[in-house]
């Protein structure tokens, strides 16, 4: 991207040319595009790009000594438009595109086998998605490391017990079934099944938080568990399935004796969910308050509506303190999705990927291993 950038806007009779290279500007600039993207900054002032560029030229045994900062500063955003002011003294700078700087920036990872380093600090950071797909493709060869350096932190994410317990019993279900998918298909699955649990049992709590003035802990909740259920039918395709027909119950089996249970399971359910419904309509249309605390009547259905979802879990052994998950640790078991999810990108976006590797990685994926 830079090389033909720079084949249209560099003047090479320019004599700031003759001495930096291509491959000089571009690390050189690769590490200044770092700086400021670890900084979280987009705008920076001239006198700290020119301090930069001194400052890695000095660092450069091979750089020449000669070039004045400010002048190779003017080089760049003159001619190349690679820089750009953005006030009118031209005191403040930006990358004329954030996708400058984000390639830029994943260019000096790769130059200098930073993926490690990548991996450890910045895995469930969103605003580094694009640098990860970029150094995935810069790092050619090794790529390799970089999806390697990625599952060993999403193992460490394992490590909160939120997370693990949901994960042990994930993969006690998925080892339990004889069904032909892979390991990972049929461990997203099961997580996907005891998402829909904890929806359900959110339900029961909501209907207490539906007649109080503002329950933002539910609409939290409910946000929180509808993002996990995103990922989890992202992960399922990107994984090679297509997660509709996979709980479709006409469709393939994924699971043997908690698929069945888990068809009754909803079947009993949308009959519970209907009748706790009519009463919340009932407790607002007698007393018409939206205030009102759940009368005996409605307490003692939400109370049956429970018992039956805990029942349930008992019966395709969900440990049932998952079902009592705070949005706090919802959140995390999200985190951890996002790494893995950001794991698959990666690969799809390597141009070099080893069998062996990505065979090891993802016998490992949505694993407490």
């Amino acid at each position: 991207m830079l090389k033909r950038w720079a084949a249209e806007k560099r003047i090479h009779r320019e004599p700031i040319y003759k001495d930096l290279t291509l491959p000089l500007e571009k690390a050189m600039l690769g590490r200044i595009a770092y700086d400021f993207f670890q900084g979280n900054r987009l705008f920076f002032l001239r006198k700290e790009v020119t301090d930069k560029i001194v400052a890695f030229l000095a660092s450069n045994l091979n750089s020449p000594k000669h070039m004045d900062g400010d002048e190779v500063l003017k080089a760049i955003e003159i001619q190349q438009g690679i820089l750009v002011a953005r006030d009118r003294t031209g005191g403040v700078l930006s990358f004329s595109h954030l996708t400058f700087q984000e390639y830029l920036t994943a260019q000096h990872f790769a130059d200098h086998s930073a993926l490690k380093k990548l991996a450890g600090e910045h895995l469930t950071d969103d605003r580094w998605h694009e640098v990860f797909l970029l150094t995935s493709g810069l790092a050619r060869p090794r790529a390799d490391k970089l999806l390697q350096a990625i599952a060993a932190h999403c193992s460490e994410i394992v490590a909160e017990p939120s997370v693990s317990s949901l994960l042990i019993w994930a993969e006690k279900v998925a080892s339990n079934s004889d069904s032909p998918f892979k390991p990972a298909i049929k461990r997203i699955a099961a997580l996907a099944i005891a998402n829909l649990y904890l929806h359900f049992c959110n339900f029961a709590n909501a209907v207490d938080l539906a007649l109080t003035p503002s329950p933002s802990h539910y609409n939290e909740r409910i946000r929180d568990i509808a993002e996990t259920n995103s990922l989890i039918n992202t992960l399922a395709r990107s994984l090679g399935l297509d997660f509709n027909l996979c709980l479709d119950f006409g469709g393939a089996t994924l699971f043997d004796s908690p698929y069945e249970v888990f068809r009754i399971f909803r079947e009993n359910l949308h009959s519970l969910i209907s009748r706790l419904k009519t009463k919340v309509k009932l407790e607002f249309l007698v007393h018409k308050e939206a205030s009102l605390k759940v009368s005996p009547e409605l307490n003692y259905e939400i109370g049956n509506y429970l018992k039956y979802v805990e029942k349930e879990c008992e019966s395709i052994g969900l440990p049932v303190e998952i079902l009592e998950m705070t949005s706090e640790h919802i959140k995390c078991i999200t985190s951890y999705l996002q790494a893995n999810k950001l794991l698959l990108d990666c690969k799809d976006t390597a141009i070099y990927v080893s069998p062996n590797v990505w065979f090891e990685i993802e016998e490992g994926l949505i694993s407490a291993k």
